[in-house]
Formats: structure tokens, C-alpha cells, sequence
């Protein structure tokens, strides 16, 4: 043992001592609730509200949803706010505040700019123990759960999910779906809920976690003004049932209207505070996390039985699932289970080498580092080490059992819970498929992007940010539906793919074995415009990362095999999209709305293009693309620039000079349509679609204003069309963005026969919006929020990495936070009206509708586009 700590200070423990050495704060109110307090700076803060009740705490009413159900309620107005003055307090205070239920506690979160900290505090005490619970908002809400019970259904993934746990378990609670059965919820009356809330939200099962820029004595302040008013009371302790011993397999196979077969296979596992779970956990990640485990390496790549392969180990609490998921051909399920099983009974037998414990445990070391990357991320970290652990200094003893692990503790756990008489299989397949039966982090100072413009036209983009020993690089090229036709629709993603796979002198597997070894990822990206790689890894291993960098973009290897197997994986990835209906209804619209236009194509392409394309191909796409004129490689965290540079500039300046052709052909605008699809799901989603606005377009940020108003949890849309009328389960607005041109669109899941009711909503909402633009107050608020989103989301070196990247990309200045709040902050009422009556007012628009048979009213389609081909 002493040695596994002598080498911890110089693997894991060194790297992660910023973390687990920053002071800590931990401390009981006079009424039982626990407190935990970490100061990170940077001007933001999370706030976390952990409840120590979820489903299966709700005894005598299991099954019911009872937790989930409140987690809505506790948003719908307390005795001093309206539900929709909830959000628009902390949205106002440039904050974002939402809420997850799952099987043993209810969160509730708010992350904002420190200024916001009062009031994340203030709104949170006040829905935690001031609900009202209405008798009119709990009817109400009970229809919009009725609405989300109904698309879990309808969703192939949660479908599976639910009948794994259904069949895992015969007496513990995770047996039962936490969103409730819906004859149970129906049940339940006011008075149990309300029974339910008080002997559940009391101090003494609840923690609060505030991770950010807010000092101890603020945050004493802020307690006393709220959480420490309320008096010590004693939550109730329900019984939870325990799980017999699983003696024999279990199987089961389901079928319904989908075009891929997908499948779980789990054991049972003992929870996470079990001396076990590190090894469990470097089991699971050696068997499926990553390209280059075993069962990807194998069964993805070499046998091609599957598209898609991962291990994982999920084990809160007590007891757990260690479980491989899948997705395969129709018909398959049995033939991908008994490969999955010879291949753990040939791990098991011939042994883990010392270098793949190595490698995952520095995925598992990345993967700490990640997590905490942001506030709210470093928050939950906390809160589950508290709450669903017990202990705060667990990720530490964690870390420490990880470096003293050897190979055979990795086999012996697998050994002792992968039995086969303990397996449970459960898989959906399509109608007809045949089976047989059976201390503060040091605060560092973010550079401004400095952009470096090289002789052939390349581009370097540097951000250095010593925060965290991590470097994010990311190469960009313009790519996409506008540099493809019909006939290689898909290639720039398939291309994207395979250059992180073969290249001259590796294979794809030895590439995943270096970058994972590393700590790191290599992964592609493709979108409506660009495309490119991203790699992010430890600073340590930089220069090992910068050659593998290098020679993905100088010198891939269109490898046939993994051509195949990748192309493949497109065609499953396209084939699980139009399973689902949300993702079948988003490209239907963009075929109606874009019409002969390249936007009218997803960058995942068609399965026919794909079937098509052959490796030259590839070689002939690559030669296209990938050209110094048109590179941008974007770095952002802790390097030197002084040594990062020469070594870009090398990669770059190998590249092909000959001139790069940006593609931007003009779109017209849509035609006036109304156009229904049967799809055969319990719910339908109505979609309304108007001419929107480029990234290049001087009344963007307008449009991004309006997108925000019209997706606020109380702004018009939400308030009408969910709040007051129960219409729909989600509702809000969206935008694809093209360089030229765009897409803005209202949608809703809603019942069928509510589809043309809603469309009412939307006429009443953009009408408004036309006549007299966003009222004052609420655009000031939906200003904040979108300056405080930005803030949010760009807390990442990898998220930094990319919005710097794609502007320089697009011929866009690189703002930073401060230019981009003065650009939102010179938007007037008078513009957003300007921007509805150009874009919203006239009849030029795409009504479309997916979902099940509608009335006969609902089942037209004039003026339809020819569906392209």
C-alpha cells in the first residue's frame, strides 16, 4: 500500500491536489440542513439544492411519480412568487435555474454570475419550503407529466432503459420508472402530495452546495436571511425493500416501430462506496470506454456486429448495474450477446495488462479533471460525494484506491460479479425480428484570443488559460451540406470521422490507445458549415498529443475496413434518428423549408449517398477540403505559446496552398406549406418555420434575443401554451443558422388534437411580437440571461476553443464576453419588433406536423415541396 501512495503523488493525487487540497467548508445549521462551501473565482456561481428524497422513497406510493411530480410543483409558485416570477427572478439576475428528479434525490440548481448569488438563495429557500401547491397548477402540471410520460414512450432509448430496470430488479424501487406509471400517477390527489412535500423537504434531508466566486461570510449572510429561518422538523424514513439474489439469467426481447435493434446487458453490482467500485469501474472502461477497448475494437471494428458499443458501471447508493449497451442490424440481439459474453470470458482469462489499467486510469483521471471544469460541474461533484456517497473526501480515497489497483483486482471483480447466471439481457427490435426465446482553485487571468494569420492563409487561434493542466486543440475548415450534393451527402461528417481513426503509420486502434493513454479524447465534429477534429488532453502529454495531431490532418489512411465500419455507423446513427420522432420531424422540416437548397441535407447525409461513396471518395473530399486556406486551428488552455506555436505553424504550413472556393449559394426563402406526416406515437409535435437570419447577418443578435424570449420558462409562448392552457409537454423556439440564411421556428410536442389550438398560440405570440416588439422589462431580462448563457457556456477550455475557432472560421470578430454584452446591450424594443414584421408577419412559412392520425382538418399538404430524392 505504501508504495500505491508513493506512485499516487506523482499520478493522480499530484495532478488532482488543486482540487482535493482547496479549502473546503462543511457545516450543520441549527436545523439539521448540511452546508458545503468551496470559493472558486471567475465571477460565476452554482447554488444546489440536494433533497434526499426521489422514487424510491415515495412508499406507500411507489410507482407514482410522486418525487418527479413535486420537483414540477416547486416551480409553479410560492406564497411571495407567481411560477413564472420564479424563473424570471433568477433569469433576471442573468441566471439559469432548473431541477432533475432521479431515483434517490431531487436537485435543484441555479448557476449565475456572482451578482445573482442573493437571489439563486433567496428563490431557492422560498420553492423549497413555501410552495403552494395549488389545486388548479397541480391539475395543470399533472397534464404536462401526462404529456412527458407519453414521449418517454415514444423514445426507443427510454423505452429499453425502463424494461432493463423493470427486469434487474424484483423488489427494489429501481424496478419502478421514476416519471411514475401513469395509472398510478393519475392517482394521486392533492393531499398526498402535499403530505408527501412536508414529511420529505425538511433541513435535516437536505444539502445545500454554493460553488464560485462568493466569499464564506457572504454566504453565512445570505443563510441567515433564508435556509437557517426555517425550524428543525424530522423527515420521514420509508422502508426501502431489498433485492433478492438473482439466481438465473433473464431474459427479455421487445419489438415496436423502430429500424435498429438496441439492447442493455447488466449485472448486478454493490454501490459506489464499495472497496470494489474502483476496479468495476476500470473493468467497464476497459471493456467498453472508448474506441480503443475491447468490445469496440472487436465487435465494432473487426467483427462488425454492432455500430455502437459501451460499458459502463452505474452504481449510486448501495447497489448498481454494471451494464454493456448496444446498438445493432435487426435480428442481432442474441448474436451480439453471446459475442459480448465470449469476449469478457476472454478478458477475464487471459488477464489485463499493466498498460490498460494505465490507460483508464488516466481516462478516469481526465475525467475528474472535466467534471469540474465549471461551477455547477465542481458543485455536483461535491454534492454527490455528500449525498449519494456520504463522504466528501471520497474522490480522494477513490483516487487513491485507483493507484493502488493491480490487473488481477481488475480480473477478481470481474470474476466475482460477471456471472452468467447473474446476467440480465433486455433488447428492442423491429416488428417481425426473429430471436430465439430464451482548497479554491487558484484564480488565473483568461488571455484575450490572439489570432496569428499565416503566408498560406492558415489560421491560429490561442487562448492560454493555466486553470486546469488540460490543452484543448481543435482544427476547423469550412465543410458541410453546402461543400456536398445528393449524391455524397454525409461525406464531410464521414470524413471528419475517419480523421481521427488510420493514419500513415498507426492504426485506428493504435491511435485510441495513445490518446486514451494520455488522458484524452480525439473526437470529429460536423455541423451545417464546418467540420474538423478536436483533441483534448493533460498538459504533460502535449507533444505526444501535437504529433498524433499532425498527422491525423497531414496524413490519414482512408483504411477500407474502417471506411466500412464508420460509413456503417453513419447509416445506424441516420437510421436511430428516424426512430425518434423529435430528430424525424427536424429533418422532414428542413426538406419542406429548404427545399433544392444544400441546407435541406443534414451533415449525417442520406443513406443512399452514403451506400454510394467509396474511399476515393474520401481521398477526393479530403483534397477538397482540407487545404491551408481554409484551416483554423484553435488552442485554448494551459500551454506556452512561446513552444505551442512553432509547432502549429509546422502542421499548417504542410498543408496544400493551392486556393480554397468558400461555397454559399443563395436561398430564395421558404414557400407557404402546411404539411402533415403520420408517424405511429402517442404524441405529435407541430412545428412553425420562418426565413431566419445568417451568423453573417447584421440582425443576428436580434434573432438570438427573440430565440431566447420565445424559449423563456415565462416568457409568452412557455406561459400560454404550457402554463395557462396545459397544451404541451415542451414548447420554445429554435434556429438553424446557415452563413447566409436561417431557419427560426416555434414547436411543441403536444396531443394530436391540440396541434391546430396551438398554432393558434403561435399566431397570437408573433402577432404581439410584430405590433410592438419585446416589452422593456422582459427584453432587459432576456438581455441578461442571454449574457449570462454566454458566460455559462464558454466556462470550458473546449468551448472556448470552439466559439473562437468558428469565428475566425467565418470571417467574424473574436469577441470577448465584454464586446459581446455591449453589442447586446444596443438592441432596442424597436428592433426586435422591426426584426417580427420583416421575418414573422408574413404568410410565407412552414406549418408542419409529425405525429400520430390527426383530424381530417390537420391532414392536408398545399404548396408541398418536392421531397428531394
Amino acid at each position: 500500500m505504501k508504495h500505491g501512495i508513493e506512485k499516487s503523488a506523482e499520478g493522480s493525487m499530484g495532478l488532482l491536489a488543486p482540487v482535493f487540497d482547496a479549502p473546503l467548508e462543511r457545516f450543520l445549521l441549527s436545523n439539521g440542513l448540511t452546508v458545503i462551501h468551496r470559493r472558486v473565482s471567475g465571477g460565476l456561481v452554482a447554488v444546489q439544492l440536494w433533497v434526499k428524497t426521489g422514487s424510491i422513497h415515495e412508499a406507500p406510493n411507489l410507482g407514482s411519480g410522486l418525487s418527479h411530480y413535486l420537483e414540477h410543483m416547486l416551480f409553479k409558485g410560492t406564497a411571495r412568487r407567481t411560477a413564472p416570477e420564479i424563473t424570471a427572478a433568477v433569469q433576471a439576475a442573468g441566471g439559469d435555474i432548473n431541477a432533475y428528479t432521479t431515483f434517490d434525490r431531487t436537485v435543484f440548481h441555479v448557476e449565475a454570475p456572482c451578482e445573482g448569488f442573493a437571489t439563486a438563495m433567496d428563490v431557492l429557500h422560498d420553492m423549497a419550503f413555501h410552495s403552494l401547491l395549488a389545486d388548479g397548477e397541480l391539475a395543470r402540471e399533472k397534464e404536462v407529466i401526462l404529456r412527458e410520460i407519453a414521449m418517454n414512450n415514444d423514445d426507443p432509448d427510454r423505452r429499453l432503459l425502463a424494461r432493463l430496470y423493470e427486469t434487474a430488479y424484483r423488489a427494489h424501487p429501481y424496478r419502478l420508472p421514476v416519471i411514475g406509471h401513469e395509472a398510478q400517477f393519475r392517482t394521486i390527489d392533492p393531499a398526498t402530495i402535499r403530505t408527501y412535500y412536508k414529511s420529505r423537504y425538511t433541513p435535516d434531508n437536505m444539502t445545500l452546495v454554493v460553488v464560485g466566486d462568493v466569499e464564506l461570510e457572504a454566504l453565512e449572510l445570505a443563510l441567515e436571511n433564508t435556509f437557517a429561518k426555517e425550524p428543525r422538523a424530522q423527515s420521514s424514513s420509508p422502508v426501502i425493500p431489498g433485492e433478492p439474489p438473482q439466481l438465473a439469467p433473464r431474459r427479455v426481447r421487445m419489438t415496436g416501430d423502430v429500424t435498429l435493434c438496441r439492447g442493455s446487458m447488466a449485472w448486478k453490482v454493490p454501490g459506489i462506496g464499495h472497496e470494489d467500485s474502483p476496479a468495476l469501474d476500470m473493468l467497464a472502461a476497459i471493456l467498453g470506454g472508448g474506441e480503443s477497448s475491447v468490445l469496440s475494437q472487436n465487435l465494432r471494428m473487426k467483427k462488425q456486429l454492432v455500430s455502437e458499443i459501451d460499458a459502463s458501471c452505474w452504481n449510486p447508493g448501495k447497489k448498481g448495474l454494471f451494464w454493456v449497451s448496444y446498438s445493432a442490424d435487426s435480428g442481432s440481439a442474441e448474436k451480439v450477446e453471446e459475442a459480448v459474453q465470449a469476449e469478457i470470458e476472454a478478458l477475464l482469462k487471459k488477464g489485463i495488462s499493466a498498460e490498460d489499467l494505465a490507460r483508464v486510469r488516466r481516462m478516469a483521471l481526465a475525467g475528474e479533471i472535466d467534471a469540474r471544469k465549471t461551477v455547477s460541474g465542481h458543485a455536483s461533484r461535491l454534492g454527490l460525494s455528500e449525498v449519494v456517497v456520504g463522504d466528501l473526501l471520497y474522490p480522494r480515497q477513490y483516487f487513491l484506491a485507483l493507484d493502488a489497483l493491480t490487473p488481477a483486482d481488475v480480473v477478481q471483480a470481474g470474476l466475482r460479479y460477471l456471472k452468467n447466471s447473474g446476467i440480465t439481457c433486455v433488447s428492442l427490435d423491429a416488428e417481425g425480428a426473429a430471436h430465439r426465446t430464451h482548497g479554491a482553485l487558484l484564480r488565473a487571468e483568461r488571455a484575450e484570443p490572439e489570432i496569428r494569420i499565416l503566408a498560406n492563409g492558415a489560421r491560429i487561434v490561442l487562448q492560454p488559460d493555466p486553470t486546469l493542466p488540460k490543452v484543448h486543440l481543435r482544427y476547423g475548415g469550412l465543410g458541410g451540406p453546402l461543400y456536398e450534393t445528393r449524391e455524397n451527402s454525409g461525406a464531410t461528417a464521414l470524413l471528419a470521422t475517419l480523421l481521427t481513426r488510420d493514419t500513415a503509420s498507426r492504426d485506428a486502434e493504435s491511435v485510441s490507445r495513445i490518446i486514451e493513454a494520455a488522458g484524452g479524447r480525439l473526437e470529429e465534429f460536423c455541423g451545417n458549415n464546418s467540420f474538423g477534429i478536436a483533441m483534448e488532453l493533460l498538459s504533460g502529454d502535449l507533444d505526444k498529443g501535437l504529433d498524433l495531431f499532425g498527422e491525423a490532418l497531414l496524413s490519414p489512411r482512408f483504411c477500407k475496413e474502417t471506411f466500412a465500419v464508420e460509413r456503417d455507423g453513419q447509416i445506424a446513427r441516420i437510421r436511430e434518428d428516424e426512430d425518434d420522432i423529435s430528430e424525424r420531424g427536424r429533418l422532414l422540416l428542413r426538406r419542406a423549408f429548404f427545399r433544392e437548397h444544400p441546407y435541406s441535407r443534414t451533415a449525417n447525409g442520406s443513406i443512399e449517398a452514403l451506400e454510394r461513396l467509396s474511399v476515393r471518395d474520401m481521398q477526393a473530399h479530403y483534397e477538397r477540403l482540407v487545404k491551408a486556406g481554409n484551416a483554423v486551428i484553435s488552442a485554448s488552455g494551459a500551454f506556452d505559446p512561446d513552444r505551442l506555436v512553432p509547432k502549429l505553424e509546422a502542421i499548417l504550413a504542410r498543408m496544400d496552398s493551392t486556393p480554397f472556393v468558400p461555397a454559399e449559394p443563395p436561398f430564395a426563402g421558404p414557400v407557404r406549406t402546411e404539411m402533415s406526416v403520420r408517424m405511429e406515437r402517442e404524441q405529435a409535435i407541430v412545428y412553425r418555420s420562418y426565413a431566419g437570419t445568417g451568423i453573417r447577418g447584421d440582425d443576428y443578435l436580434v434573432s438570438e434575443i427573440l430565440d431566447e424570449y420565445l424559449s423563456d420558462m415565462s416568457g409568452p409562448l412557455f406561459v400560454a401554451v404550457r402554463e395557462e392552457k396545459g397544451m404541451a409537454y415542451f414548447v420554445g423556439a429554435s434556429r438553424m443558422v446557415g452563413l447566409g440564411s436561417g431557419m427560426f421556428t416555434l414547436y411543441a410536442g403536444t396531443r394530436p388534437e391540440s396541434a391546430a389550438a396551438v398554432r393558434a398560440e403561435f399566431d397570437k405570440v408573433l402577432a404581439d411580437l410584430a405590433q410592438r416588439g419585446i416589452p422593456t422589462s422582459e427584453l432587459a431580462r432576456a438581455k441578461t440571461r442571454l449574457k449570462a448563457r454566454r458566460r455559462l457556456a464558454t466556462q470550458t477550455i473546449g468551448a472556448r476553443a470552439n466559439s473562437a475557432l468558428l469565428d475566425a472560421l467565418y470571417n467574424l470578430p473574436i469577441l470577448t464576453n465584454a464586446q459581446y454584452d455591449r453589442q447586446v446591450d444596443a438592441i432596442g424594443a424597436e428592433d426586435t419588433r422591426l426584426y417580427a414584421r420583416a421575418h414573422f408577419a408574413g404568410e410565407t412559412c412552414v406549418d408542419f406536423t409529425i405525429g400520430p392520425e390527426l383530424a381530417a382538418a390537420e391532414s392536408v399538404l398545399t404548396s408541398a415541396p418536392e421531397r428531394p430524392r
